[in-house]
């Protein structure tokens, strides 16, 4: 046993020493950069494309299979300019040895720095990248060979990835946008281990109609487990213009049927400051001092076919919402609410009063302009599946005050009832059941609506 142990230490310590002689005379005798026109006509046989490789190539191939590659670029598509694809002022890429021999992928931090990518769709839908994805070629006439039963890999752990001042565009002549990604960089802590890891994204986002930059930065702790197929963010931070978003979430079945949950909170913003940001047209209300102050935070559970908002508390100026939200399939969705607001006051929103030289002309006998016919959504009625109710403490609107208000929507299949709707106002009660049947050719509509009690003078 003592002779075999020592034959079998013997033969490994050889197995080593050739693995190093190797390594050792491939970097002597071995220059990569010797075949660098041999590889870009690989490139342009395979591709069609221009590989030009400016920068050096090394090789290091003991304790350590790696690559760096310096200055390259790739050429665009046809039809798509002279911009390059594709560049990169550097990249670096190693892979441990021994773990190769069980199996398992040990990689050190993956470096990429200075890339500048150029994505692109013509006005006929096709993209600059679909003929490198194999969109245009045919299938191949021989079956893929068999698996051999056991999987090629059981295990990759990466230390990180490093992705350093990268440059994206989006050109979508189709539909006329066009974005840009700009100072991007990307850091990780390591990969595939399944323990949490740190990552931090931040980059400036710049479209067409506004060419001032955007920067976005986030900061998390991930867990991934592929082979559990399970997602923890234990905690994040997104940073956008004036938003802060903060949460928390899980995901499982990633691979077969993903189900996430959590909570997110959104501290407190400026909505017509955002809504300027964006360009988006900020409403002209009675009270130019509405949508000043904002906040959000709720817990959620989605899936790819539903979402549902629990403990949602929004407040919008000196307005609080709170209550539960749900949608269940996003084709022919299925809509469940159950809200509280405490107090409103509408009329701070509307539009301000005709200016006074329209109200003279009112008053001199000018005919106001007529009114729209108000139609009935028919279509959309027989769409809606709508199971609700919405409690307002305090309301104010056209200048009238109620309270206690309760209102009660139900419907499916072309069917629409609002019951019950009740209301405190004036010292009396108004309660009303309002029905719309949209499943004939011609809707119907039936209102049943009692005020009782009221004290007309103050209405």
């Amino acid at each position: 046993m003592k002779k075999l142990l020592k034959i079998l230490g013997i033969t490994i310590g050889i197995v080593f020493a050739l693995l190093i002689a190797t390594a050792i005379a491939v970097s002597v005798f071995f220059n990569p950069n010797d075949y660098k026109g041999d590889i870009s006509a690989l490139v342009k046989e395979k591709t069609g494309r221009d590989l030009n490789i400016e920068g050096k190539i090394s090789l290091s191939f003991f304790p350590w299979i790696g690559l760096e590659v310096g200055k390259t670029e790739l050429s665009n598509a046809p039809g798509f300019g002279k911009e390059p694809f594709a560049s990169v002022k550097h990249v670096g890429v190693k892979v441990k040895l021994l773990p190769l021999f069980s199996k398992r992928v040990v990689m050190d931090t993956v470096m990429l720095d200075g890339l500048n990518l150029n994505l692109a769709r013509d006005k006929q839908g096709r993209s600059n990248w679909q003929d490198l994805a194999g969109a245009n070629k045919k299938p191949a006439a021989t079956p893929p060979p068999k698996s051999s039963g056991g999987p090629a890999i059981v295990g990759i752990d990466i230390t990180g990835i490093k992705v350093t001042d990268a440059h994206i565009v989006w050109d979508d002549r189709q539909n006329g946008a066009h974005w840009t990604v700009d100072k991007l960089n990307l850091k990780t802590g390591n990969l595939g281990s399944g323990k949490p890891m740190d990552l931090d994204l931040s980059f400036d986002v710049l479209d067409k109609a506004n060419a001032r930059p955007r920067r976005l930065e986030l900061t998390s702790v991930v867990a991934l487990n592929a082979e559990a197929q399970t997602l923890d963010v234990s905690k994040f931070t997104l940073k956008f213009m004036d938003l802060e978003l903060k949460g928390q979430a899980q995901g499982r079945g990633l691979q077969s049927k993903p189900t996430f949950s959590g909570k997110l909170s959104v501290g407190e913003f400026v909505p017509r400051q955002l809504m300027q940001e964006l360009g988006i047209t900020v409403p002209v209300t009675n009270d130019t001092t509405v949508l000043g102050k904002a906040s959000f935070a709720t817990t959620f559970k989605a899936s790819t076919n539903s979402v549902q908002l629990s403990s949602l508390s929004a407040r919008v100026d000196d307005t609080t919402l709170s209550g539960d939200i749900g949608v269940r399939d996003f084709a022919k969705p299925a809509i469940t609410y159950k809200l509280n607001i405490d107090n409103l006051d509408l009329d701070r929103y509307l539009p301000p009063p005709s200016p006074p030289a329209k109200q003279a002309a009112a008053k001199r006998g000018a005919a106001p302009p007529a009114a729209a016919a108000v139609g009935i959504p028919v279509d959309t009625l027989r769409k809606l599946d709508v199971d609700g109710s919405i409690a307002i403490g305090k309301l104010k609107a056209y200048n009238i005050r109620s309270q206690d208000i309760k209102i009660t929507t139900v419907a499916k299949h072309g069917n629409l009832r609002v019951h019950p709707a009740t209301a405190k106002l004036y010292g009396g009660n108004y309660s009303g059941d309002v029905k719309i049947d949209a499943r004939g050719r011609e809707p119907l509509l039936s209102m049943n609506e009692k005020l009782s009690g009221i004290q007309a003078e103050p209405l």
